[in-house]
Parts: C-alpha cells; structure tokens; sequence
C-alpha cells in the first residue's frame, strides 16, 4: 500500500515508548482523586493565615499557633505542592519509572526534615497573650494536653514517613529486577 499511496517512510519502531509491565502501571483514577485532594488541602493551608479559626475552631478565642508554625508554613505548602505535581505526573503519565520513586523519597525525606525542624520547638500551640479566662489553670492544662497531641502527631508523621521511604526503596530494587529478565532475554536489546 506504501508503494502506491507513496506514503513516506519516517516511522521507526525505535521511537516506540519502553514497554512498560501491567504491574508497573498505577490507576489514572486514583492518581487523579490524590491531586485533586492535594490541591483542596493546598487551598485550606493557603487560607489558615488569615483565617485561624479553620484549624483551631472556636479555640481561636484563646489559643494561638506557635511561632515555629510560620517557620514551617513555606516549606510545608512547598512540600504539599510538590506531591501535588507528582499526582499529576501520575495522571498523565500512569507507568512507575525509577524517577517517581526518587522523587518520592525525597518527599519523604523533606517531610522527616520538617517534622524534625518543628520537633525541636517543643511548643505548637500557645495561651494567646490577651486570653481571658476564669480559670488560669484549666487552660494551661488543655494546652499541655494539645501539645501532648501534637508531639504524638509529629511521632507518627516519623514512622509513617519512614515505613514509606521503606516501601519505596523495596519497590524500586524489586521493580528494577523484574525489568532486568525483559531487557535481557531479547540478548540485550530493549522490547
């Protein structure tokens, strides 16, 4: 048919996309609930600074954040946008490459070092300065308690940002052993 539709001749299989396994391939769906989630809690942290009240609720009246919350705020909304982008990514192009993993990790890794900047503050949430209250005591003991609260938070961010650094770093070694049996069975050509 090329030869009498003289149709041109620049298609070449070599610029074909890898092969990419069925395991390999993650859910567009799911990928595109983990942005759009990620982008609603980029909006709620974008509206906190004005609006404390969306986190601290009617406690706002006499409670405050800490100032190491405003050391934290950037980095933590970088972070949270980062992840974002990488859910797009996962949408638009729904294959695991090792690139992810990394920038997975490396997610992982700044929400450790973030979790250890705040750690190191002892004190999240403070009795506001002009607080008002009958009882002195009961409200420095409801501050201890939220305190308390968050040091178990920040605990927990640890051991699940570690697990998942774990979990990455399996996936990678073992994703990158499956394709070794793929690339190598043609004698060293790629399929």
């Amino acid at each position: 048919a090329q030869s009498h539709l003289r149709l041109g001749h620049s298609w070449d299989p070599r610029t074909l996309p890898k092969l990419v396994r069925r395991e390999h391939w993650t859910s567009r769906g799911h990928s595109l609930f983990e942005f759009l989630i990620t982008v609603a809690f980029i909006a709620w942290l974008l509206l906190i600074p004005g609006a404390p009240h969306l986190l601290l609720g009617p406690a706002t009246s006499f409670l405050e954040l800490a100032p190491v919350w405003r050391l934290a705020y950037v980095p933590i909304l970088l972070l949270v946008a980062a992840t974002a982008a990488l859910s797009l990514t996962a949408v638009l192009r729904p294959y695991w490459t090792p690139a992810r993993s990394f920038a997975r990790i490396g997610l992982h890794a700044g929400t450790l070092a973030i979790v250890a900047m705040l750690y190191r503050a002892g004190q999240w949430v403070v009795v506001k300065p002009a607080a008002t209250t009958t009882d002195a005591a009961s409200l420095e003991r409801l501050v201890v308690v939220i305190n308390k609260g968050c040091e178990i938070g920040l605990a927990l961010t640890v051991v699940v940002a570690l697990i998942e650094i774990g979990r990455e770093v399996h996936r990678l070694r073992r994703r990158r052993t499956d394709s070794l049996p793929l690339n190598s069975a043609a004698g060293g050509r790629t399929a």
